[in-house]
């Protein structure tokens, strides 16, 4: 069984892509930005002639003035949206001449600047085999908003649109979506989503609502997040093993939707009180000096590899996740599978994996005293209640190994 698996460049992708391959089909991952250091033969660049390396970053920037200069988008919603739904940033003939195979199927994860549904529908004429997009956000389902946030514009028509501030140009995002629909319209396409939530928003959605549907959790290296003694976890980091340890991280804590306004003001309410026993534990992209006027020890990692953060979820009492909007976050997923609890909102996979008391603390969205309570509840769990909620995670993980994707992929390609 052979499949073309279309993503930008990723750890998720290219983990899905090795899953894939490793139960037995042949599938070759078609991306625009794999590095150098990749020696995978089943990962392939779909651009390495001059011209065509031209041609895609002239579509990226005109994409990128079209959105920030005659659009005026607002940065909140992450309106990705290229000029032409229609057009193409790499035709058929390319795409045959980097393949040696003939797919029984094709797989989309992350499409931006790589396929259009213009596109899709071309791949799918010339070779007529299902299609399964694996939805990572919204923006295959909306006229070009990555996160909705409270729209629902686009369970209609994407009119008017509030990501764009254009008065004179908000129809865009409308005549986008009438596009991907009249493109998609006699596509075989079946959608794979992370959490209750996402599904919900699929089955409602104008562009995606007519077709199947599944909900499956993204696969997670299970080696590597698991559960493992604290104190190891702690010496690997140069963590004192007496401290309780809040743990947080995202690549970067100035996207809108990572809630870092809600993170810093419940950490505030936690300043308050006596922290001296209690250590930060921070990995991401962030400026130190955010944190300065939080009165509670850090320790900053920055930039992680997956091992490192494997250690981090593994050395923490508890994860903080304040993101206001997201499909995943696979974060709170690994941090279970690690068997530490999770202080979230109610978004995403948040909703499906959350137990209240159980696995973590899930919070009413944008209430950030509310998750300065689930991280003070958390942290006061004694010894015994705090093995009972790692049980909880670690069975909470046996229900995510068992409903992954992998697992369940040829129920998927069968049905």
């Amino acid at each position: 069984m052979n499949a073309l698996f279309f993503s930008g460049y990723s750890g998720l992708a290219t983990h899905i892509n090795d899953a894939l391959n490793k139960i037995g089909i042949n599938t070759i991952l078609l991306t625009t930005n794999a590095s150098k250091r990749t020696n995978n033969p089943k990962t392939i660049k779909l651009y390495y002639t001059f011209s065509n390396r031209l041609d895609w970053y002239v579509k990226a920037l005109r994409s990128f003035c079209y959105r920030h200069l005659y659009l005026n988008t607002k940065y909140k919603y992450q309106y990705y949206q290229d000029i032409n739904e229609n057009a193409d940033y790499f035709n058929i003939e390319h795409i045959k001449s980097k393949i040696n195979i003939v797919p029984d199927y094709i797989f989309i994860l992350f499409d931006y600047r790589l396929l259009t549904t213009g596109s899709v529908k071309k791949l799918y004429d010339y070779y007529k085999v299902p299609i399964i997009w694996i939805l990572v956000d919204m923006k295959p389902m909306t006229g070009g908003c990555s996160y909705s946030f409270d729209c629902t514009n686009y369970q209609i028509d994407c009119n008017p649109c509030p990501a764009i501030s254009s008065s004179r140009h908000n129809g865009f995002a409308c005549k986008t979506l009438e596009k991907k629909i009249k493109n998609l319209k006699d596509v075989d396409l079946k959608i794979i989503t992370s959490s209750l939530e996402q599904y919900v928003q699929v089955s409602s959605s104008a562009v995606f609502k007519n077709y199947k549907k599944y909900k499956f959790f993204f696969p997670n290296n299970s080696e590597l997040f698991c559960i493992q003694d604290k104190s190891i976890a702690r010496q690997k980091l140069g963590l004192d093993i007496n401290k309780k340890i809040i743990f947080f991280g995202a690549a970067s804590f100035e996207m809108p939707r990572k809630g870092f306004k809600f993170l810093k003001e419940a950490l505030l309410s936690l300043a308050k009180d006596d922290c001296s026993n209690i250590l930060l534990l921070v990995a991401g992209k962030i400026p130190e000096d955010i944190l300065n006027d939080i009165e509670i020890p850090k320790k900053m990692l920055g930039l992680v590899n997956m091992e490192t953060l494997a250690n981090a979820y593994q050395a923490s009492d508890l994860f903080v996740c304040s993101s206001i909007a997201d499909s995943g976050p696979t974060m709170v997923n690994q941090s279970i599978m690690c068997g530490t609890p999770v202080a979230a909102f109610e978004i995403g996979v948040c909703g499906d994996v959350i137990i209240n008391g159980k696995t973590g603390m899930l919070v009413k969205l944008g209430d950030s005293e509310g998750l300065y309570r689930g991280i003070r509840y958390l942290l006061d769990l004694n010894e015994e209640q705090q093995d009972e909620v790692r049980k909880n995670c670690y069975e909470m993980s046996l229900r995510m190994k068992k409903e992954e994707l992998i697992e369940n992929i040829f129920t998927v390609l069968s049905d």
